[in-house]
């Protein structure tokens, strides 16, 4: 059972910390939470804006119909990446970079001193995240002074109700390379549908 809920009066977050007989929800103005507000808006205008504004121009010139399965599964097989690997950039610069106001720790710092600082004590929303072993072990490996953990979070995306093959989705799979221009990714993305429709 969540030990405390937190939630904006907007309606944009939820975050949950876990524990007993901590029924509690604290409600609020977004603002009050600036850095999440910061973060949103860094992702939104770092990195999300380029690629909403090229898919709402694909949109615009009839390129992208979003309803459209082979529309959506083409968009993913060109831009899916793309989008991760632009997103694993800007959080491994986010969680590096010193707040001012915390005396220019970085986000993983304050984590980090969080977890350490919460470790011992008893109902813990943090229980669990170390073991007892790490928590013993930890400290700074002068060999790797930044160890983190290279782990890719899992991102569901709904399955297609399209009729492909494994052997089609590899095929599709192998004629998107990385590190396209918005040109090039968009000419591989009306290539796909193209090839999607052949298949069909």
């Amino acid at each position: 059972m969540p030990a405390k809920v937190m939630e904006c009066l907007q309606g944009l977050g939820v975050t949950m910390c876990w524990g007993v007989s901590r029924g509690s929800m604290i409600t609020g103005s977004s603002v009050h939470n600036q850095r999440v507000e910061r973060l949103h808006r860094d992702v939104t205008s770092g990195i999300l804006r380029s690629y909403l504004d090229e898919f709402n121009m694909m949109e615009r010139s009839g390129l992208l119909d979003p309803i459209n399965e082979v529309h959506l599964l083409s968009l993913h097989l060109v831009f899916l990446q793309e989008i991760k690997k632009s997103l694993d950039e800007f959080t491994r610069q986010w969680n590096y970079h010193g707040l001012s106001t915390e005396g220019g720790s970085s986000p993983l710092q304050l984590w980090t001193e969080g977890i350490l600082r919460s470790a011992n004590g008893r109902n813990s929303p943090l229980d669990g995240i170390l073991s007892e072993e790490e928590l013993i072990w930890y400290g700074v490996d002068e060999e790797d002074a930044i160890s983190v953990s290279e782990e890719d979070p899992e991102v569901s995306v709904p399955s297609s109700n399209i009729p492909l093959s494994e052997d089609q989705l590899d095929y599709l799979h192998s004629l998107v390379s990385t590190n396209l221009t918005r040109s090039e990714r968009i000419s591989k993305y009306v290539e796909l549908v193209g090839v999607v429709n052949e298949m069909l």
